[in-house]
């Protein structure tokens, strides 16, 4: 029912190696910036509201307000978001009290998108997320970091299993001796 932990660990060291070098490409995605949005809001537990799925925003909640154009009054943590001329975000900034904290980037794929956290004060990439969609639905959610630089730790979403709830998987890699320990929940989909 579950992917094998295995490939799912595989699945978040192979999208940090694939843009190991995001940051050589800010800049330009900067430039050619179709549109700017900004995002306001003291809760950082979704890092600010830009999350290229509906669902996903819906799963786990609104927690801040878009607003065009950098000129808008800037709450305590503010995101900045660059888009292409497909209205896409494709990269964003997250700010704490003035302070640059995180690059991301999104990169858009025929049946996933991937979203990959750099990390600025380390200069490296922290965390990813993919989702996965089967036409245009969205059916699965891996969130984890990097376990080049972090403990190796996943949580993974299935949106396609009931109707009315989403299968919660977290599992959290400790070391080889003491293997994978993984909790599996499950929560009602916000109507």
């Amino acid at each position: 029912m579950y992917t094998d932990l295995n490939e799912v660990f595989g699945t978040i060291k192979s999208v940090c190696y694939r843009h190991y070098d995001c940051m050589e490409t800010f800049e330009s995605i900067v430039n050619s910036a179709k549109k700017v949005l900004i995002s306001n809001e003291k809760d950082t537990s979704m890092y600010g509201l830009c999350f290229p799925d509906e669902t996903i925003v819906k799963f786990f909640g609104d927690k801040g307000k878009v607003t065009e154009g950098l000129n808008s009054k800037r709450g305590t943590y503010h995101f900045v978001y660059y888009c292409d001329e497909n209205d896409r975000v494709v990269a964003g900034e997250r700010h704490a009290e003035g302070e640059l904290l995180n690059h991301v980037f999104y990169y858009y794929y025929d049946n996933r998108t991937e979203v990959v956290w750099y990390h600025d004060q380390d200069r490296v990439i922290s965390s990813i997320g993919v989702m996965y969609y089967e036409g245009n639905k969205l059916v699965r959610y891996i969130n984890g970091y990097n376990p080049e630089v972090r403990m190796p730790l996943f949580e993974e979403y299935y949106f396609d299993r009931f109707e009315d709830q989403v299968v919660k998987r977290s599992c959290i890699l400790y070391s080889s001796k003491v293997g994978p320990m993984e909790k599996i929940s499950y929560r009602k989909m916000p109507t």
